[in-house]
């Protein structure tokens, strides 16, 4: 029998309600892992079962330092030979950024598992139960191995890189509209019809093992400089802020308008010196064209010397 370690985080799965009506306005990672397994007493009979809690906070509270600490806590037990799988337990307001970035930092191909729930623990049709087993049974699936970080929610499996929540309420929430799901477990079995075939996990171009800290994460062109600080002793220039261009660009201007030309009154000294054709009837000279963003202009400082780098995805 296969050995899986659960890493509990907190989130609904683990939510405390005053009612078994209650579906929304409960306290977030009340129960503690114990609790959880407790409460499923058939997940002995999938696997042997050992339980850590990493934290008890609704998902929407994780920090960069506690999303960093589970990717490396991943990479130790993973690397233990008496561990052949890892479930995480985790709350679905932030489960598609955990699963994308484990993803990309999980060195490993043994099956890492992100599982949560959209009702409390104790709810009416609390649908956390079945989905801790159904991920424990995709945990244990040999077809499971090389996948990559795995999300497993109401009967469906999805790949980390392509999962995302899509209803605050409903229990058929995440989705993959650019890929669909990967497999599901149908009649308690799991079968996968497809694999993930991005870079992932030991493909991917990633090392945390020595990271302290995540980088900060800024938007907009008062951000630059904020970027450039941390990026500058790593010599990571080859940057490109989008969203300075568009910012810049795309300004509104007082609603949706389309350029109007002008009708020139005469010609004047002004109008010849400037090429303009001041005839009257004759249009003015075409809209100017908008200028590029100051983040295309500051972030390519030595991108001509970086041109073999190998793109992410």
């Amino acid at each position: 029998m296969k050995k899986i370690k659960i890493l509990a985080t907190g989130g609904t799965i683990a939510g405390k309600a005053a009612s078994s009506t209650q579906l929304t306005g409960y306290t977030a990672g009340a129960y503690s892992v114990d609790d959880l397994l407790a409460s499923v007493p058939a997940l002995g009979e999938l696997a042997q079962i050992s339980g850590e809690q990493l934290c008890n906070i609704d998902s929407s509270s994780i920090t960069d330092a506690l999303l960093l600490r589970l990717a490396q806590r991943c990479n130790e037990l993973l690397a233990q030979e008496d561990v052949d799988g890892v479930v995480i337990t985790h709350g679905t307001d932030t489960m598609e950024e955990t699963a994308f970035f484990l993803n990309l930092t999980v060195k490993s191909a043994k099956p890492v598992v992100l599982v949560g729930a959209m009702r409390a623990a104790a709810a009416v049709s609390a649908d956390g139960p079945l989905n801790i087993i159904n991920a424990v049974k995709t945990a244990v699936c040999a077809e499971s191995a090389g996948q990559g970080v795995l999300v497993v929610m109401n009967d469906e499996i999805y790949g980390g890189r392509d999962v995302m929540k899509t209803n605050t309420a409903n229990v058929a929430t995440f989705k993959a509209p650019n890929g669909g799901a990967l497999g599901c477990i149908v009649g308690g079995e799991v079968r996968y019809y497809y694999r993930s075939v991005r870079p992932h996990t030991l493909a991917a171009e990633f090392a945390i093992s020595k990271v302290t800290a995540l980088p900060p994460a800024a938007f907009g062109s008062s951000a630059i400089m904020t970027v450039l600080s941390f990026c500058a002793p790593l010599g990571l220039w080859n940057l490109c802020s989008a969203s300075s261009s568009i910012s810049h660009a795309h300004r509104p201007r007082g609603g949706r308008r389309r350029h109007q030309p002008r009708k020139l009154r005469g010609r004047s000294g002004d109008d010849s010196r400037r090429g303009r054709d001041s005839r009257p009837g004759i249009q003015a000279h075409p809209p100017r064209q908008k200028q590029p963003g100051r983040g295309h202009l500051l972030l390519h400082r030595a991108s001509h010397q970086r041109q073999g780098r190998k793109s992410l995805d």
